[in-house]
């Protein structure tokens, strides 16, 4: 009889990994691939004002990406992971997800369990940085004086094998990070605080903004606001850059005749510093959306999950849409030999395809370009740097990352024109 018992456990929980899901929809959720995986974890719902509840989620997905599916398909066929070990997920949404190598992810901070409001008390996280191996989760040790901050960037940097978290809002005292890296070393766990620098050109610390780690061991800032509630959004002119070698700040400005408006919520891929229009063909696209996740496969294909639409009240279903990179176009079709890709002799010595290769020369300056906003008033245009300009890198995968789209798919209710500057109202957790 205790046999049985314990077969009928198993057999329980077994059934319950292969159960095939749609998640919610939601917003500030994190995406990325492990191996021939999509993971997807936690996230929440819009709010309309501070005195709408909003929710948080504690789940976790996979999605299978090792065969060719069909768009459509692919919204039914995640499975839920939630509860697959003893590991207890907390709701959390706005926090860094960390690709490592693409063997595990990490995550830090996070608004966790909601803001204070009308219905929501200030929690904080229990586990303020988790790890996950692509089989089960850990907790990240965090140390004084480290503490939970969202709307943070993280970026994994390969010749200090450590994560450099940096910007973002302080959960606990309800202020606005310092200029100093939070910095975890990924062998250790040890966490360390970088010397406190004086930004160059008066730029000021982000909030909401992104930082993609390039091959020439810079990190990129773009965008963002100068913190919670506050009304300046960063010009997307100017790119701040972080040495992660020489421990030094500098400040670049972009070039082109079509610049996107100041965003906050958006995500950014590796590309030049020049901004050009590029519409997309192909129907139906991601739209006007922001605090979606943008993943990259291999140098063909981009994933465009969740987020928030142009009617923020119809956001209850899970959103999946695939860019063909090499088309510039929406599809429903997926071809997984998209993951084939993996870094010629003399790039980086993972041969992971989601980690960019390494800079031969750093003589030809490398930058981000913005990929799909947060908020903004121009349509359904897209901006994409310009494909044609020369990069330093090999690799043909870069083909494709050299010309990432700029979605500047945006709320236009969500704009009013300032002085000829774009402004907006935040978006309220």
């Amino acid at each position: 009889m205790q046999l049985l018992c314990v077969l009928f456990v198993l057999i329980v929980k077994i059934a319950h990994l292969i159960v095939a899901v749609e998640p919610e929809g939601r917003m500030c959720s994190g995406c990325t691939v492990l191996s021939k995986t999509l993971y997807c974890y936690s996230g929440g719902t819009w709010a309309a004002s501070v005195n709408y509840e909003a929710k948080g989620y504690a789940d976790f997905y996979m999605l299978d990406i090792s065969h060719n599916f069909v768009r459509s398909g692919a919204l039914a066929g995640w499975l839920n992971l939630s509860n697959a070990d003893n590991y207890v997920l907390e709701p959390n949404w706005d926090f860094s997800i960390v690709n490592v190598k693409g063997q595990a992810f990490v995550t830090n901070g996070g608004i966790g369990y909601g803001i204070p409001s009308a219905y929501i008390k200030a929690k904080p996280l229990v586990n303020v940085t988790t790890k996950f191996l692509g089989e089960e989760w850990s907790t990240v040790p965090l140390n004084n004086p480290l503490d939970q901050y969202w709307g943070e960037s993280g970026n994994y940097v390969d010749s200090k094998n450590s994560i450099y978290y940096w910007g973002g809002w302080n959960f606990h005292t309800d202020t606005k990070a310092g200029t100093s890296f939070r910095i975890l070393d990924y062998a250790t766990n040890i966490w360390s605080i970088s010397p406190a620098h004086t930004l160059p050109n008066n730029s000021v610390v982000r909030y909401q903004h992104t930082a993609t780690m390039a091959g020439d061991n810079n990190i990129y800032f773009i965008g963002g606001s100068d913190g919670y509630k506050n009304n300046y959004n960063i010009s997307m002119n100017e790119i701040l850059v972080y040495d992660t070698i020489a421990d030094t700040w500098d400040v670049r400005q972009t070039q082109g005749s079509v610049t996107p408006g100041p965003r906050i919520l958006h995500t950014t891929t590796w590309t030049k510093n020049q901004w050009t229009k590029q519409d997309i063909r192909g129907a139906p696209g991601a739209g006007e959306r922001y605090g979606h996740s943008a993943v990259l496969v291999g140098n063909s294909t981009l994933f465009i999950l969740f987020g928030i639409g142009p009617n923020p009240f119809d956001n209850g279903q899970s959103v999946f849409f695939i860019l063909d990179l090499n088309a510039m176009a929406w599809t429903d079709y997926y071809d997984a030999s998209a993951l084939n890709y993996s870094p010629i002799s003399g790039t980086n010595s993972s041969h992971d395809p989601f980690i960019p290769p390494q800079q031969k020369s750093t003589n030809t300056p490398t930058i981000v370009g913005a990929v799909v906003g947060c908020v903004g008033a121009v349509g359904d245009t897209r901006h994409i740097v310009n494909p044609n300009l020369k990069l330093n890198h090999s690799g043909a995968a870069w083909r494709a990352i050299r010309r990432m789209l700029l979605l500047a798919e945006e709320k236009s209710t969500s704009y009013r024109s300032i002085s000829g500057a774009e402004r907006r109202q935040s978006p309220i957790y």
